[in-house]
């Protein structure tokens, strides 16, 4: 059975120096906000790190869900509800007679259900939406975010090619999980690639858009990079990043990774990019 991350702080080393220490002590990256450091993973720490990858995908206006919601009203399903809504508007206000009805139909009557099915369309398509990410969020959880999997994809045991951090802060006076970020050795064939997952921030103001973000990003890269100096069987890094999260993309290009792939991915009728991108150590 694989070692949980976290047992074992005798023996735990530090990303960025690969000297022993207590786990998780990996030490405050320059440009964070003040109370937060970036720390090891702790099994203490899955419940709201699980919590972290809903709320950094369901929260706030630059979360998956909002551009998502905004992205939908855009689409051509969407677009025909509009114009169906305005026929309906029409029939009831205006009675155009290029809407042929038998005689003594009432037009009023005619629009309100036209109205109502185009609204009712809209809503129908921004649910469906929300549920499809509510389940991306639930195979997580059950995939390689389950309490088991985050030790076994992410722990440091072996020849310690992953890793999984959190950055630590306080919310509402309570310390709690602000932002975290793993890679996983187990998701590539090519045994010397390693994939970035799960790059979360919480939506609280003070931690968004505040370098936490990039923090863990260089901890993860220099986490690899110390491998690759070990001889340890690590290239390059890979990440999959969609339309739908542009922080993430905008953030990864500013960090030296290339656009090495781009496919169109169907969501719900809706169009939309998924980005491989890469960075050789």
């Amino acid at each position: 059975m694989a070692k949980k991350a976290g047992t074992n702080p005798k023996t735990a080393t530090t990303a960025a120096t690969g000297t022993k220490g207590k786990l998780g002590e990996v030490g405050r990256e320059g440009g964070l906000p003040e109370g937060v450091r970036i720390r090891r993973y702790e099994e203490a720490d899955w419940d709201e790190v699980c919590k972290l990858v809903w709320k950094g995908a369901c929260v706030g206006n630059d979360s998956e869900m909002a551009i998502g919601l905004r992205n939908l009203h855009l689409q051509p399903l969407s677009v025909v509800a509009y114009y169906l809504f305005a026929t309906g508007v029409a029939a009831m206000y205006i009675k155009p007679t290029w809407i042929p009805l038998p005689e003594g139909f009432n037009h009023t009557f005619l629009g309100a259900v036209i109205c109502f099915g185009a609204a009712a369309w809209v809503i129908y398509w921004r649910w469906e939406y929300r549920k499809a990410v509510w389940e991306g969020c639930r195979r997580a959880w059950r995939e390689d975010m389950s309490l088991k999997e985050v030790g076994r994809r992410y722990g440091f045991e072996g020849e310690g090619v992953g890793g999984f951090w959190v950055a630590e802060g306080e919310v509402d006076g309570k310390k709690a999980v602000v932002g975290c970020v793993g890679l996983d050795p187990l998701s590539q064939r090519d045994k010397a690639t390693v994939e970035l997952r799960r790059l979360a921030v919480s939506p609280v103001e003070k931690y968004r858009h505040k370098g936490v973000g990039r923090a863990l990003l260089a901890q993860a890269v220099a986490h690899a990079r110390e491998q690759r100096k070990r001889k340890r069987p690590v290239r390059k890094l890979v990440a999959r990043t969609t339309t739908y999260q542009p922080a993430a993309w905008e953030l990864l290009q500013k960090e030296g990774w290339k656009v090495t792939g781009k496919k169109s991915v169907s969501l719900l009728k809706s169009q939309i990019y998924e980005y491989t991108m890469e960075l050789v150590l």
